[in-house]
């Protein structure tokens, strides 16, 4: 597994959890409002340090007493060919174990359920479909994406959907079309953009404020069970 990031201590990455969150290197999307950014290139950037798997799983062996839970965010981690195996050795060490993902990869998405190596999923609508294809580093199946919701929505198994709002991939025009592609989930977070230092383009899109916020939670809100912002 190529990890770029880990973050050893959080009571906010898994609901109700205490965990470590880990970075994975790469991703298929470019998102201009990314705040892992360094995250995105499949090879790691110069001068960066990578972190050993072996390391890693040394110091999640000292804190099985004290973390309840592995995240495993990126990047985008369902990239990976040994994801499942990376899962599985986490498990085994007794973690309860969340998935970050984008949702392109829903046969992965698929195997990790399947094998019970998830114990929740948070996947992100980004935008509607049709402009999907402007976040993306390659070209990318909106389909895929839609197998994943649905993927997500018939297991068993505790998950949200969660979108960051930026103009123009997500404003009032479109919002309802987002909530759709989730009609009838049980968690839907509005997530705001904040700024971060590796923001780039800028001048490309723009944060909600909380007022617009606020009409496009009520928007969405009659297609999911719950919707909130955060």
């Amino acid at each position: 597994m190529k990890i770029g990031t880990i973050r050893k201590f959080s009571l906010i990455d898994y609901p109700g959890k205490s965990s470590a969150v880990i970075g994975t290197q790469g991703c298929n999307m470019r998102c201009y409002w990314c705040h892992n950014g360094y995250l995105i290139p499949y090879d790691y950037p110069p001068s960066f340090q990578p972190i050993e798997e072996d390391d890693l799983f040394h110091f999640l062996e000292e804190r099985v007493n004290f973390l309840d839970a592995v995240v495993i965010s990126g990047g985008e981690p369902t990239l990976h060919d040994d994801l499942l195996e990376f899962c599985q050795k986490i498990k085994v060490l007794g973690f309860y174990v969340k998935l970050d993902t984008n949702g392109t990869k829903p046969s992965m998405l698929q195997d990790l359920i399947d094998k019970s190596l998830l114990d929740y999923v948070a996947m992100d609508i980004k935008t509607h479909a049709e402009q999907y294809e402007k976040l993306c580093r390659e070209k990318i199946e909106v389909d895929d994406i839609l197998a994943s919701v649905n993927i997500i929505l018939t297991a068993n198994m505790p998950y949200e959907f969660r979108t960051t709002c930026v103009k123009p991939f997500v404003c009032r025009e479109n919002i309802e079309d987002l909530a759709k592609m989730i009609r009838g989930a049980k968690s839907y977070y509005l997530q705001k953009c904040t700024e971060q230092k590796n923001t780039n383009r800028k001048d490309f899109f723009q944060a909600l404020a909380d007022e617009e916020l606020t009409e496009l939670k009520n928007i969405a809100a009659p297609y999911v069970e719950m919707c909130e912002i955060r």
